[in-house]
């Protein structure tokens, strides 16, 4: 399974694994890039160094994803994350240009993949998609990890070893993934995205 060997790259690897993790994540859309990130936080990498590895790695992943887009479009983009939700959130980041990127890249719960590639169809200016990314994908790094090392911490703290930890946060991933897998996943954030193109509706 794919994500189990990601998740053997962060432990064996350390920051470099997940730096190339995060890159392929970006690119890859099935993997949960909340998941890996929360699980770096839980191995005890550091806050510092997941932010700047886990999330130049969302960055460098986000910039392949808008070339792919730009230089492949449409059809490569809809065989890659599907055409659902492609129409709306191409309209919208047409829009909102830089500031739809920013607040898509804030909210955990968008996928990264899908923004990177819908901007790349758009006329948004690759420097305002980065500065936009950039912006983004660092605080939204920094929330996941603080999670991964508030979960080790509380897990440590009732009495279990490393061992203990990683079984149960690999646990966590693994219902993450069947809920991805029966659809859960999707049904949150089709709620979000609705939510936010209603928000960026009325703000017209």
């Amino acid at each position: 399974m794919l994500e189990s060997l990601m998740s053997s790259l962060i432990q064996a690897y350390g920051n470099f694994g997940l730096f190339i993790v995060m890159v392929v994540q970006t690119i890859i859309a099935p993997i949960p890039s909340e998941a890996l990130i929360v699980f770096a936080g839980s191995l005890g990498l550091g806050i510092m160094n997941i932010i700047v590895f886990a999330g130049s790695g969302m960055v460098l992943g986000s910039v392949i994803a808008f070339w792919i887009a730009r230089w492949g479009r449409e059809a490569i983009v809809e065989r890659l994350i599907g055409k659902r939700w492609l129409k709306p959130v191409d309209k919208w980041v047409n829009k909102h240009g830089t500031f739809a990127i920013l607040a898509a890249r804030l909210v955990p719960v968008i996928p990264f993949d899908l923004v990177s590639y819908v901007s790349g169809l758009t006329s948004l200016k690759f420097s305002r998609y980065l500065i936009a990314t950039i912006l983004g994908a660092y605080p939204r790094t920094a929330l996941l990890a603080l999670l991964g090392i508030g979960t080790n911490k509380t897990l440590t703290f009732f009495g279990l070893d490393y061992d203990s930890i990683v079984f149960l946060i690999t646990i966590g991933i693994i219902v993450i993934l069947v809920m991805e897998k029966y659809g859960i996943i999707e049904k949150i954030e089709d709620t979000v995205w609705k939510k936010v193109l209603r928000i960026g509706e009325e703000s017209k």
